[in-house]
């Protein structure tokens, strides 16, 4: 009995893997479009390829929101200039999300989206990413984190994200270099090898 449930698990896995394919192969943006949204979990990204879920893979691996979220944004990225008809989804997921702290660390939803928007590499993303550099970027309590009283929230974790982003955008992201220098006043620790990266590729 023991043996036959291992092997019906192993036939599972082995399903699961077989189903997949290299991200690339047929265009799914619409359906990763709808993951982003949350709207559903389908894909999930590892390594440097996205890959459809097995049917039966949620029972055994764990689907949180933020990793859905997070899958489709890196695997829309991952499409480059195919993925521009999702750039007006990303756009609105950019706004709408924002980084979650966990109470271990930072989940980094709305970083995920900005290199998303900079790895299409189309320049209607940098108004909007500038915006982010523009905000306070407050960071929200995951539902599930356990903190205590006086627990603060910190700001600002998406810059370093869209700081990158719109250094992949090079010569196309001028209008962003104000906001960035902005950044060296304000975080003139951090973020500055980031910036002063970002800076000088644009600026090529």
């Amino acid at each position: 009995m023991y043996k036959k449930s291992v092997l019906a698990l192993a036939l599972l896995f082995a399903l699961s893997g077989a189903s997949v394919a290299a991200f690339g192969q047929e265009d799914r943006s619409d359906a990763l479009i709808d993951q982003l949204n949350g709207k559903s979990c389908n894909f999930e990204v590892r390594g440097d390829s996205c890959f459809k879920r097995h049917p039966f893979a949620t029972i055994f691996r764990r689907s949180d929101k933020e990793k859905c979220i997070i899958d489709a944004a890196r695997a829309l990225g991952m499409m480059g200039g195919p993925a521009n008809a999702a750039i007006p989804a990303l756009i609105d997921a950019l706004n709408k999300y924002r980084n979650v702290d966990s109470g271990d660390g930072i989940i980094p939803v709305r970083s995920e989206i900005a290199l998303a928007l900079g790895r299409t590499g189309d320049p209607s993303v940098v108004k909007p990413l500038i915006a982010v550099l523009g905000s306070d970027d407050q960071v929200i309590l995951s539902e599930s984190a356990s903190v205590g009283d006086g627990y603060i929230l910190i700001k600002g974790t998406t810059y370093g994200a869209v700081v990158e982003a719109l250094g992949m955008l090079g010569a196309q992201a001028k209008e962003a270099l104000p906001a960035l220098n902005g950044l060296l006043v304000k975080h003139p620790g951090s973020l500055r090898a980031g910036v002063e990266a970002a800076i000088r590729k644009i600026s090529e």
